[in-house]
C-alpha cells in the first residue's frame, strides 16, 4: 500500500467509467489487486478486476482477457510488453504507456497500435 496513483489517473478513471466498461487484468492475485484498488479509491470504476489465483502456476493474461464480453471492441492499455502481447494475441487494439514500470524499449519493441507518454496523451487518445 505504498504506491500512489499517477496524477490525473483518478479523474481519468472516473470520466472513462461513464463511457466505457473498464477492467483490470493483472498477473497479481485477484484478492491483492482488489485490496490495492480499494485502498486507492478507484475499485468502483471497474466493471471487473481479474487476476491470477493465489496458487496458480498457469497464468496467462490473454486467457483472462478472452473472458471479457465484447473484448474484440476493446483496447488494452499497459506498461509492459506482456500487456501488448496479450492484446495482440486476442486481436484487440493495444496502447503502451511510457510512464509505468516497463521500459520505452520494451514497449516500442512490442509494437503497440498506440504509444502515449503521459496521462494527458492517454486522455486525448480516449477522447477525454
Amino acid at each position: 500500500m505504498e504506491c500512489e496513483l499517477y496524477p490525473g489517473m483518478q479523474e481519468l478513471l472516473a470520466w472513462a467509467s461513464n463511457f466505457y466498461k473498464l477492467f483490470v487484468i493483472t498477473a497479481k492475485p485477484t484478492i491483492y489487486a482488489n485490496q490495492l484498488l480499494e485502498f486507492q479509491k478507484v475499485a468502483t470504476f471497474f466493471t471487473e478486476i481479474k487476476g491470477c489465483e493465489l496458487e496458480s502456476n498457469n497464468f496467462k493474461k490473454s486467457n483472462l482477457m478472452r473472458s471479457i464480453p465484447n473484448s474484440i471492441e476493446s483496447i488494452i492499455i499497459g506498461d509492459k510488453k506482456q500487456d501488448i502481447e496479450a492484446g495482440k494475441e486476442i486481436g484487440i487494439k493495444t496502447c503502451g504507456v511510457l510512464y509505468g514500470y516497463g521500459t520505452e524499449k520494451e514497449i516500442k519493441e512490442s509494437n503497440p497500435d498506440f504509444i502515449v507518454n503521459s496521462i494527458s496523451e492517454l486522455k486525448h487518445l480516449l477522447h477525454f
